[in-house]
């Protein structure tokens, strides 16, 4: 993709001393999107649970200054919990793609799909 545009990606990494880029991977099924909802706020609110309420078979997991410990962190993420927002990389390529002059797209499917299909990309993108 030789005549792509690259400012829109340049443009959001220069800024990214404004903000932390955490990248979620995982094959479909592991709880990327689900991990994505709860930290953009999509799906309620994010619950932090206190101390007591955190077991292990049963038992507190926390005790002592780890419970402690633990509640400072809670209380911080609780005062400090601004919704993340989510860039999809599969949206910017789409964009990126779709904003491409016809001869790139038809260059660009021709590098990705095999030699027999050429014709009927033709076919397709007259029609």
């Amino acid at each position: 993709m030789e005549n792509i545009d690259t400012s829109l990606i340049s443009n959001l990494l220069s800024e990214r001393s404004n903000f932390i880029l955490i990248g979620l991977t995982g094959r479909t099924g592991s709880g990327c999107t689900t991990t994505a909802n709860l930290l953009t706020g999509n799906s309620g609110e994010l619950q932090f649970p206190t101390a007591s309420e955190v077991n292990y078979k049963t038992q507190p997991y926390f005790s002592g200054m780890d419970a402690k410990r633990y509640e400072i962190v809670r209380k911080y993420a609780i005062q400090n919990n601004d919704n993340f927002k989510v860039i999809k990389i599969s949206e910017l390529i789409s964009a990126q793609i779709l904003d491409l002059e016809i001869g790139a797209l038809k260059r660009f499917i021709e590098s990705v799909i095999h030699v027999d299909l050429h014709s009927k990309l033709d076919k397709a993108l007259t029609e």
